[in-house]
């Protein structure tokens, strides 16, 4: 993965203010909030991450540090057209990922110049 530029924390504040208005339809198509506890803080980080499903299934990519803290299992929440939902996550690696990945791609194809 090639590094996203880093997003100025106010304009995460305003994506992620949009996903839980009544606008959220903007973005909501392939953009979410994702929720993740820290494993040795306790704090909630809170990140908008693009978005694809396989089948019931969500697929995220990042190249930001919060997905360290998912261990099998982890409880997360999302806001997800507009609707908080609980969910479970877990992390991914190794050959398995290029495959999600170009789904993803195929999905939301502006997430290309990241990866």
């Amino acid at each position: 993965m090639t590094e996203h530029p880093r997003i100025p924390e106010p304009v995460n504040v305003l994506v992620r203010l949009l996903l839980r208005s009544p606008l959220h339809r903007t973005m909501s198509h392939n953009t979410l909030v994702l929720t993740v506890t820290g494993r040795k803080t306790g704090r909630a980080y809170r990140v908008p991450v693009s978005y694809s499903t396989e089948g019931r299934d969500l697929v995220c990519f990042t190249d930001a540090a919060w997905w360290k803290n998912l261990h099998p299992g982890a409880p997360v929440s999302v806001i997800i057209g507009g609707q908080r939902k609980s969910a479970t996550a877990q992390a991914i690696s190794g050959p398995v990922v290029a495959e999600h990945l170009a789904r993803h791609l195929r999905h939301v194809p502006r997430d290309a110049k990241y990866h």
